[in-house]
């Protein structure tokens, strides 16, 4: 903790810097999992703690003096790292203190704080309070904080310092054993978890651009700690905000602010194509631009541009050209995209740069024949191999049209299905929805035929299944062509979809089955 008043340090990375920048703050993907994102105490630890914190309980009626051997810590335990002498004396205090405000026991009844007398609420209110195992006090609005957080039940555990005052003057800060709380008198109480503090320190704790938290850590969407696992975390300061990532793709804490900020969250924030930030705001190599780099690529400023994003091809390509420093400058603007691909150009103070904005082996549509086989679970396996060795194949090549004609003995029927081509409906010269028409062509009439279609979008490296059409069909037909795949946006930020669909003919008394994709295509089209 700072004793005195600290600057945020200013960085200037150098562009051939940038990879070890990023493997600076990018942290171990195996990291065991942790309670609501504290970073250093496991699930297993914590819980280990509850139970003991229980055990304790009900242990009986705390000794009011100490009478050897028959202390909480002698008949129940202690937890790792806690001093029996420390332990001894919180067992004291609880016996002999008393409360003088009734108990602070959920969020909800810190909405009642204000109509509380304000100097019982202040951090050093005479209200205060000693819990197990710390003789250190909690008190005021701190411990109001600490215990809607479920006190020793939550993830915060013990306190393991007394309250100080910050080189402010002003506001007030607690250290418990697994994060924080600070006060301050514009903001109130709030907690800082373990690894969100390491963050904060870097930037000048509470002296630095963050400011002070305006609230806790909080799912970027849901309100379970489940929700925040699977979806990330954010929390908001005075000056800016830091996001975590989620537990799957390797927690990751990094803070953004100002233009930055403003441009990622236009351009969909942990929803775009950029993903969650990894690093915090950096200077660039001619100490005048700031960039910050995100999972899907980076955004750079520069006070005569603006804010800019640069990803996929063209971020690489920029790079190798030395970035900002080199031939082209800085970004002037968001790239250019070209219908119904994930390739556009994009211009930059001192030229263009045309290239893909998505990972190019992503880059393949198919139309297959329809083959036979004995059930559907085994012709999506066959159709699943089948995507991988298209995925791995001519990666350099990124948009082509391969026609698959499998040479494996396979039967195959008198149709081909066919994808059609991803692309946007509008209105006004703005994307109201998106779909594609894929269509099955036959050489004769089948006795039917059937689609089932999806729309993805891709989140990172993996798509998701945004939306289901419903099941398209005819009989006695040598065509069927889906038009009701629609999915209908929910803004105008940038996302790259692709549609799939699965057909189904039956044709003199077998079924057979084909798989196809569209093109991947980026589209200014909101998902939430």
């Amino acid at each position: 903790m700072p004793a005195v008043a600290t600057a945020q340090a200013e960085r200037t990375i150098a562009p051939e810097d940038i990879d070890a920048y990023i493997k600076e703050f990018h942290q171990d993907p195996i990291t065991p999992p942790v309670v609501d994102g504290v970073g250093g105490v496991t699930d297993a630890e914590l819980a280990a703690y509850h139970d003991l914190v229980r055990a304790t309980q009900a242990a009986g009626d705390p000794e009011p003096e100490l009478v050897p051997g028959q202390m909480w810590s002698d008949t129940v335990g202690l937890p790792a790292g806690v001093d029996k002498t420390d332990a001894d004396a919180a067992e004291i205090a609880i016996a002999t203190e008393q409360d003088t405000l009734p108990g602070i026991d959920t969020l909800e009844t810190l909405d009642t704080l204000d109509a509380l007398d304000a100097r019982m609420m202040a951090p050093t209110s005479t209200h205060c309070k000693t819990f197990l195992f710390s003789p250190h006090q909690v008190c005021g609005a701190i411990l109001a904080r600490y215990e809607a957080l479920g006190g020793q039940f939550g993830w915060l555990m013990h306190p393991i310092e007394p309250m100080h005052l910050n080189p402010d003057g002003q506001g007030y800060r607690q250290r418990f054993h697994n994060g924080f709380i600070y006060w301050h008198p514009n903001t109130g109480a709030h907690a800082v978890t373990v690894r969100n503090a390491d963050v904060w320190a870097r930037n000048g704790w509470e002296q630095g651009w963050l400011g002070y938290p305006l609230g806790g850590e909080v799912p970027v969407m849901g309100t379970a700690p489940a929700d925040g696992e699977l979806n990330g975390w954010v929390q908001l300061f005075q000056g800016g905000r830091m996001y975590r990532t989620p537990l799957a793709q390797g927690p990751q804490v990094a803070s953004i602010n100002g233009a930055m900020l403003d441009k990622w969250l236009e351009l969909g924030g942990t929803d775009s194509t950029l993903g969650f930030p990894i690093a915090d705001e950096a200077k660039t190599a001619d100490g005048v631009g700031r960039f910050s780099i995100f999972q899907g690529g980076s955004i750079y400023w520069h006070p005569n541009t603006g804010a800019h994003s640069v990803q996929g091809e063209i971020l690489d390509q920029w790079r190798s050209a030395g970035s900002e420093s080199g031939h082209f400058g800085y970004p002037v603007a968001e790239p250019e995209i070209e219908d119904g691909t994930t390739f556009g150009t994009q211009s930059f103070q001192h030229g263009s740069i045309r290239g893909n904005v998505d990972s190019p082996e992503e880059h393949f549509s198919v139309s297959t024949p329809y083959l036979h086989f004995p059930t559907l679970d085994e012709a999506l396996e066959y159709f699943s191999e089948f995507e991988g060795v298209l995925r791995s194949t001519d990666p350099i090549s990124a948009s082509r049209q391969i026609e698959s004609r499998p040479t494996s003995g396979k039967q195959y029927g008198p149709c081909t299905l066919y994808p059609s081509v991803f692309h946007a409906r509008t209105k006004s010269g703005r994307a109201e929805s998106i779909g594609f028409k894929p269509y099955t062509e036959c050489e004769v009439p089948v006795s039917s035929i059937n689609h089932k279609s999806r729309i993805m979008h891709k989140k990172l490296s993996v798509y998701e299944e945004l939306y289901q059409a419903p099941k398209s069909s005819n009989t006695g037909q040598a065509r069927l062509e889906t038009k009701n795949i629609q999915f209908f946006c929910n803004g105008q930020t940038p996302n790259i979809f692709k549609g799939s669909t699965i057909g189904t003919i039956n044709y003199n008394g077998k079924d057979y089955y084909a798989s196809v994709w569209t093109f991947t295509t980026r589209q200014n089209c909101g998902i939430k």
